[in-house]
């Protein structure tokens, strides 16, 4: 019996967890309620779309935090199974190499243990050769790992993805 309420604490522990990690969002209700609900039990991957300054990077970088069962105060980067990947600098898309390197890294096992979140920034930058490699990843997950993708033009996606 004291396993079952603890896991019922721990339960109300995390709601409460993840409430104040989308504390700063403004607006999103429904949004930051589905996520609130799917933690427990997430899919391969997630799209964020939407213009420029709309909160998609907010949310998405919040949803990862409790994924992880994060600090809301404590960076992203200082987890050990948080993987960052955007386009290079001077780059006009998301290269094939850099989803080939984020495939050699999200078959490592867990560095905490637990699941890994990878969030690609300006997904819809990925060219065709990058995201067909991509849409293999999602499609066949690593162990315990969730795809976050931001776009400011989803269209631009294949349908696939």
């Amino acid at each position: 019996m004291a396993s079952k309420l603890f896991s019922i604490t721990g339960f109300i522990v995390m709601l409460v967890f993840m409430q104040d990690l989308f504390a700063d969002v403004i607006g999103h209700a429904k949004i930051c309620d589905l996520l609130r609900r799917v933690v427990s039990h997430p899919g391969n991957g997630y799209l964020f779309n939407g213009p420029t300054q709309t909160g998609k990077k907010l949310i998405a970088e919040q949803f990862a935090k409790a994924l992880l069962n994060h600090p809301a105060e404590r960076t992203l980067e200082s987890h050990p199974d948080f993987i960052r990947l955007h386009r290079d600098e001077e780059a006009r898309d998301i290269a094939v190499r850099q989803i080939r390197e984020l495939s050699q890294r999200v078959i490592l096992s867990s560095g905490s243990g637990g699941r890994k979140v990878v969030l690609i920034e300006d997904a819809d930058m990925l060219n065709e050769e990058s995201a067909n490699a991509l849409l293999k990843m999602i499609e066949e997950p690593a162990h315990r790992t969730t795809y976050l993708l931001l776009a400011e033009r989803a269209e631009r996606l294949p349908a696939t993805l």
